[in-house]
């Protein structure tokens, strides 16, 4: 609630004209990814682990800029902020396993992904599609840091948003991958069970996107429903 709220605060866009064609990109890149696990047999697992390290990522970012920006860390959960140097250490580890997981999938898709090349060696450097990749997140959190320590505000990034609700959409869809995984290996065998994975998967990711993007206008009727839910259960 505090990271919505806190999102909120900053006035973001709210204009449906505007972010319908903003909507385009997320969801050009879960048909993308769709397709490229699907029909292309990318590496579903890696796909899977670059997601999940990118996750821990921003979250260890997340934690750092909030630290610079002078909050309490209350808004993450913190109750007790760590030393700077274990902040430093998780998200040097973070960054590495982000990038070596990008790299694995970046060999997977022989460069499809990221679009640099014909994807090198797991343990090679990382292709510079990688790396502009993982930079752009950072210098999009650093900018947003800087911000927040200037206006005096909290320090919420879209990314972290994105992150807690593909997070908590990905749990979601597991239970109904769960659900459907015999089903599905009855009728489809292994393919369509992988198809099934791969699209709870995208959807996962492509749900935060769209989630935070439409947020100022989903959230205020959302707290306005439970507000008149919890006033008719008082009275």
């Amino acid at each position: 609630g505090d990271l919505f709220d806190a999102c909120l605060a900053r006035a973001p866009e709210r204009d449906p004209r505007v972010l319908l064609p903003r909507s385009a990109l997320p969801l050009a890149r879960g048909a993308f990814l769709l397709h490229g696990v699907v029909a292309k047999g990318w590496s579903l697992a890696w796909l899977a682990a670059f997601l999940v390290a990118e996750f821990v990522l921003i979250a260890r970012l997340a934690g750092l800029g909030e630290r610079f920006a002078g909050g309490d860390g209350a808004v993450y959960g913190r109750k007790k902020r760590p030393p700077l140097v274990a902040d430093l250490l998780w998200a040097a580890v973070a960054l590495a396993a982000t990038l070596f997981a990008g790299q694995a999938l970046d060999r997977s898709t022989r460069g499809a992904w990221f679009g640099f090349g014909d994807g090198s060696g797991a343990w090679g450097w990382p292709s510079w599609g990688i790396v502009a990749y993982v930079a752009l997140l950072g210098i999009d959190f650093v900018a947003e840091a800087l911000a927040a320590r200037r206006e005096r505000r909290t320090f919420v990034p879209a990314a972290v948003l994105q992150a807690s609700v593909s997070f908590a959409a990905a749990i979601l869809f597991t239970f109904v991958v769960v659900f459907l995984a015999g089903v599905t290996d009855t009728f489809f065998g292994e393919q369509g069970l992988r198809a099934l994975v791969a699209t709870a998967l995208v959807l996962a990711r492509t749900t935060g996107d769209l989630a935070v993007l439409w947020l100022p206008l989903w959230a205020p009727r959302l707290e306005a429903r439970q507000r008149r839910k919890r006033s008719a259960a008082g009275s």
